[in-house]
């Protein structure tokens, strides 16, 4: 813990993490992935209010609204799972707990597209996925 809150660099912050919870989880290695582009968004123009049944919580991950009034008209902008130019970026992957930082800025930087493998599905659904044995 004292190693993880007296660093400063966001990227050797990260680093230290994943090496801490591949000890902690006895996991072979860890990966972070951000997710790089933004969410699709559509917008609509009544001259009624959008139904109060089709505001959801923002932290669901699944739709929110927000509405502007003008006129008499509302609009409103449906943010949902939409996968304009998104995509997942990672510089930290394959982290062991015996890696370096210097070692893994060598790495190349790995782009995933949005829904696609594992890291894709998990970002995607919000759910967690445990694979016991990835090599298998």
């Amino acid at each position: 813990v004292k190693d993880i809150c007296n660093e400063l660099d966001v990227r050797s912050l990260c680093h230290k993490i994943l090496q801490n919870v591949s000890t902690l989880l006895h996991a072979d290695r860890g990966s972070l992935f951000l997710v790089q582009g933004e969410r699709a968004c559509s917008r609509t123009t009544t001259r009624q209010p959008p139904p109060a049944t089709s505001f959801t919580n923002n932290c669901d991950n699944k739709k929110s609204h927000s509405v502007q009034c003008s006129n008499q008209n509302y609009s409103y902008y449906t943010t949902g799972s939409g996968t304009r130019n998104r995509c997942l970026v990672s510089k930290l992957f394959d982290v062991c707990s015996r890696s370096t930082l210097v070692e893994m800025e060598k790495k190349d930087e790995i782009k995933i597209p949005w829904g696609t493998g594992i890291v894709g599905y998990v970002a995607e659904s919000g759910e967690p996925v445990n694979i016991p044995d990835a090599y298998k």
